[in-house]
């Protein structure tokens, strides 16, 4: 049998394919860059997030605008101790400044043995004037039926008030003051309680009111009410 000899034969580099050798050497493609500071949507986005930062500025202002005072988890009747047990806490927002000193805030502590000088509702913010301490608060309480003359308009359960009493017959004394600074615990509904058409209104006597002497001097006399600090 012939023997068959195969030989191998270098190839130079001279002799790489022309092909192969263009892709290895070509120069990587370079992109153009744009100038991103003169893209639209970045200022577009620029915009969107200061005015979500302004939007959410005023809305933190506002919060704090709001004031903290009591307010009743529960309903209770006039005369009944109130403390911080049966109140929660509750933020409010008051247009009118003012409107604040009418209301108990949660930062000023309640007097000592307070007690209700109205009936209050459930979740119905603390007034100010629905509190006494026990110095000043008297369960006794007097009904007085007021005619429309002598009757606020802007009169409202919980204000102060100087019960007048004004002579109705010629000749007679003038008017006195019967009660001093009482306060109003409930207002009748605005029907009749007499022949003038006269309103029911209650109101707590002082501890140091004399009855007997009041219901003297309001005995045949027209009753007026004088709302204290309006």
């Amino acid at each position: 049998m012939r023997a068959v000899s195969t030989s191998h034969r270098l190839v130079s580099p001279t002799e790489v394919s022309p092909v192969t050798s263009s892709a290895r050497t070509a120069p990587r493609a370079r992109r153009v860059g744009t100038d991103r500071w003169r893209d639209p949507r970045l200022w577009l986005g620029l915009l969107l997030v200061c005015g979500s930062v302004a939007v959410g500025a005023k809305l933190l202002a506002a919060a704090d605008e709001t004031v903290a005072v009591w307010q009743l988890t529960a309903s209770a009747r006039a005369g009944t101790p109130i403390s911080a047990d049966g109140l929660r806490t509750t933020r409010v927002h008051f247009d009118d400044a003012a409107a604040v000193s009418a209301y108990w805030p949660t930062s000023q502590p309640l007097p000592e043995n307070a007690r209700l000088l109205r009936d209050v509702s459930q979740g119905e913010l603390l007034s100010s004037a629905a509190v006494t301490g026990s110095d000043v608060f008297s369960l006794r309480q007097m009904p007085l039926a007021v005619s429309s003359s002598g009757f606020p308009t802007s009169l409202s359960v919980g204000d102060h008030v100087d019960v007048w009493a004004v002579p109705q017959e010629e000749g007679a004394e003038d008017p006195s003051r019967v009660l001093a600074d009482a306060t109003v615990t409930a207002l009748g509904d605005g029907s009749s309680v007499g022949s003038g058409g006269d309103r029911e209104v209650v109101v707590s006597l002082p501890s140091d009111t004399a009855v007997a002497e009041a219901l003297g001097s309001l005995n045949g006399a027209t009753v007026v009410l004088i709302v204290i600090g309006v």
